[in-house]
């Protein structure tokens, strides 16, 4: 008897990848190759199973050229994720490896929460470390508050951006550098969108796609993932 990995509501023996929680978002997907993939990032992630499955998806599905990043890495869960899904591209992973940056905004981050140092017991030796130890050699860290670290402009396109970074103001450096920098039919999903936790991370998807509605597909969804996932028009 284990919690169901996707709606943790309900200890059942999962079957074949199969929850009898008919609410669950889980209920009548089977992918036994994701669930190897999500039983080893668990660990390292706060990411649910339905989550992380977006990410295996959309992985598998956008174009061959370019490469994957990540903004927000933690310690490497969905990075692992990301690179197991497809182990032939390179893994941009940008984080501070110290916690969050002293970005918060009180006029648009939720007060008292993400804070300096918010999930600072990581570092990138470690991220690298276990992305190895799976058969993933191709990730790469950037180590310091983003933008201002690393000069993305002289990396190559990418084809998949993974952004989890709960502020208003990292939210919205991400979505003014990574969706140019897509290739036609490139992907970036966006996590805790339209959630309590971080109002900062909606209003910026919303602020950028009264923009860009011309050029993106914007997939907006609440509950079970709090994802916004933005496609590039070919």
């Amino acid at each position: 008897m284990i919690p169901c990995p996707a709606c943790e509501l309900v200890a059942v023996p999962l079957l074949g990848g199969f929850c009898p929680n008919n609410q669950c978002p889980r209920h009548w997907m089977v992918h036994p190759t994701y669930d190897k993939i999500f039983a080893k990032a668990h660990p390292y992630s706060l990411l649910s199973w339905a989550q992380g499955y977006t990410l295996f998806q959309r992985a598998r599905e956008v174009p061959l050229e370019g490469d994957f990043a990540e903004l927000g890495v933690y310690r490497g869960g969905s990075a692992l994720i990301l690179g197991l899904s497809d182990p032939d591209r390179v893994l941009h992973l940008f984080d501070t490896f110290q916690g969050h940056p002293d970005l918060h905004n009180a006029d648009h981050d939720r007060p008292g929460s993400h804070l300096v140092g918010t999930l600072g017991d990581t570092n990138a030796a470690a991220v690298v470390e276990l992305l190895k130890e799976h058969g993933v050699e191709r990730g790469q860290c950037w180590v310091g508050t983003f933008p201002y670290a690393v000069d993305v402009s002289l990396m190559s396109r990418f084809a998949l951006v993974h952004v989890d970074v709960d502020l208003w103001a990292s939210a919205t450096a991400a979505l003014h550098i990574f969706p140019d920098k897509l290739v036609p039919g490139g992907v970036l999903v966006m996590d805790d969108y339209h959630t309590d936790e971080c109002p900062g991370v909606l209003e910026a998807v919303e602020a950028w796609a009264r923009l860009h509605q011309t050029e993106y597909i914007i997939e907006r969804t609440a509950y079970p993932t709090y994802q916004a996932v933005i496609v590039k028009c070919p």
